[in-house]
């Protein structure tokens, strides 16, 4: 079953990772639908490639269906996070 991962990285200029890039391409994590956290980094690099070849995995967590987005990153041009944050009314349903 598949499930939502996001998935942090950095964009460097070199793939030894020598060489940051991350000052001047601003998009840092993807939210995609995968298997596993192998399917999620390998999707999340697909994505990234639009803006730069090299990135670095940095981390991953679960994400949200709605967040998914397997067309561009989070925070790119019109994908940003709304004014007031995201809706969290799903965390008072969730308590432990």
């Amino acid at each position: 079953m598949k499930t939502p991962y996001i998935v942090y990285y950095v964009h460097y200029k070199d793939k030894e990772w020598r060489e940051p890039n991350y000052g001047k391409v601003q998009d840092f994590s993807v939210c995609v639908m995968a298997e596993n956290a192998e399917e999620a980094a390998e999707k999340a690099r697909e994505l990234a490639s639009q803006n730069g070849p090299h990135i670095r995995i940095m981390g991953m967590a679960q994400g949200r269906e709605e967040w998914v987005d397997e067309e561009k990153p989070l925070g790119d041009k019109n994908n940003i996070m709304p004014l007031g944050g995201w809706n969290t009314s799903w965390k008072k349903n969730n308590l432990k």
